[in-house]
């Protein structure tokens, strides 16, 4: 679950030399689930079977190699805790950063309905400026399109 959420819209900013191809045969997803599968046992044997085996081959007394054995199976612990840990901080963090994302492009897509209300205002202000302008003298059409400009300010605050 990790990885999903860590590879979560990596394709969509990967180079085409990074894609490859996008698709596969039945027989292809069935090699692909057999290998995956194999890795998994062949990982779980690593991580569960050399501390009893280490037990086994370790001289001396039973007690002996049972407090060896625990000791190795701890460190084993330790190692696998401290991988997932790693794991799963790289999983927050890239969810963190997906969701920072999201919600800046939420934001932007907020800002457009009004961003168009003011661009709308301020074009009809140039329009109507340019038409008093042609039928008016300058300095009525001046003090015209500043009441209007103010008028934006009001319309924006």
């Amino acid at each position: 679950m990790c990885g999903s959420a860590i590879g979560l819209g990596a394709r969509r900013f990967a180079s085409a030399d990074n894609v490859g191809r996008s698709w596969l045969s039945a027989t292809e997803q069935i090699e692909r689930t057999s290998a995956r599968n194999k890795v998994k046992w062949i990982s779980f044997a690593l991580s569960v079977l050399p501390a009893p085996f280490l037990g086994l081959v370790y001289p001396g007394p039973l007690a002996l190699r049972a407090i060896v054995c625990a000791a190795f199976a701890a460190a084993q612990a330790a190692y696998s805790l401290a991988r997932v840990e790693y794991t799963l901080a790289r999983a927050v963090d890239a969810v963190a950063l997906k969701s920072r994302c999201a919600a800046v492009s939420d934001t932007y897509a907020n800002q457009v309905p009004q961003i168009c209300v003011c661009v709308f205002i301020y074009m009809l202000c140039v329009y109507i400026y340019i038409c008093v302008c042609i039928s008016l003298s300058f300095s009525l059409s001046l003090s015209i399109y500043i009441y209007i400009y103010i008028c934006i300010y009001r319309v924006k605050g």
